[in-house]
């Protein structure tokens, strides 16, 4: 499911900042090698790594958001290079990268993706590398109403009348999904409320999870 149309209506459809708990766990991602962004949309993670002098790699389906994020780095000279595709299509060198982000990106996927992705993760990072991730939980409120509308895929997963995912993850699941972290930090609650563009407020029950290879 690609976001064309949503970012061609929304300049900063996810806002325009970083997110802070990428904020919050930056110094702690080793330079040498470059970072991943998973789902990089408009760029707002991968700038802010870029910024701080870091090479970012940006995948996403969307052609929209990796033209978007291709413009925006030039317009700067920052080294973030965007791909359009998806985790499952690309392919990389082992232990490639020093961070890989995954900001509200399992929530997008099937059981079956994040089976595939719990293994690329482990596959291209190095010993050392930090791995961030935010996603559902089963505490959302909008879940019942999900539910209700969407139809079942999985357990926990529902495909929406539009075509996309939502998939919730049940209380400390994130941590049992990757066995190769050490836990750095992580988090389960009700999240901050925000608004999509022009969009109502939102807010989900989420996790964050920082793990180190």
């Amino acid at each position: 499911m690609s976001f064309d149309r949503d970012y061609d209506n929304t300049a900063e459809l996810f806002g325009s900042s970083e997110d802070p708990l990428l904020r919050r766990f930056a110094a702690a991602i080793d330079r040498q090698r470059p970072a991943l962004d998973l789902g990089v949309g408009q760029g707002r993670n991968a700038l802010f790594l870029a910024r701080a002098g870091m090479a970012v790699h940006g995948l996403d389906p969307s052609r929209v958001a990796v033209e978007t994020v291709r413009d925006l780095a030039l317009s700067e000279n920052l080294p973030v290079t965007a791909y359009q595709t998806s985790f499952e299509s690309f392919e990389c060198p082992a232990e490639t990268y020093s961070a890989v982000l995954a900001f509200g990106l399992l929530p997008l996927l099937s059981w079956a993706s994040i089976e595939l992705l719990v293994d690329r993760v482990e596959a291209w990072t190095a010993t050392g590398s930090l791995v961030l991730l935010t996603g559902f939980t089963t505490l959302d409120p909008r879940l019942e109403h999900v539910a209700a509308e969407g139809s079942r895929v999985g357990r926990n997963s529902f495909r929406l009348a539009d075509g996309q995912l939502r998939t919730y993850l049940e209380p400390g699941e994130a941590r049992a999904l990757f066995p190769a972290l050490s836990v750095v930090h992580h988090w389960e609650g009700l999240g901050p409320e925000h608004r999509h563009g022009s969009g109502p407020p939102e807010r989900h029950g989420m996790f964050e999870l920082v793990g180190r290879r």
